[in-house]
């Protein structure tokens, strides 16, 4: 809340170089925060991500696949 203040007192006393900065400062502040929230977002979405694939995995692997173990042996024909 300061940052804001100062940059109040800067554009009072038109000292456009001391509020340039200031307002600089804010904006990179909360440019970082919005990156942090976004990032966590991004790292949970990718943790959902990968715990899904392994559910489907899962009931893929649940199927009755015929193997060529299963064939009778013999019954090709030449």
């Amino acid at each position: 809340m300061s940052d804001i203040n100062s940059l109040i007192d800067a554009l009072k006393g038109e000292d456009m170089s001391v509020a340039s900065k200031t307002f600089d400062s804010i904006m990179a502040d909360k440019v970082s925060d919005a990156l942090d929230v976004r990032r966590v977002e991004v790292a949970q979405s990718l943790y959902t991500a990968q715990e899904q694939p392994q559910t489907e995995l899962g009931d893929a692997n649940e199927l009755n696949v015929q193997t060529a173990e299963n064939e009778p042996v013999g019954s090709e024909e030449v």
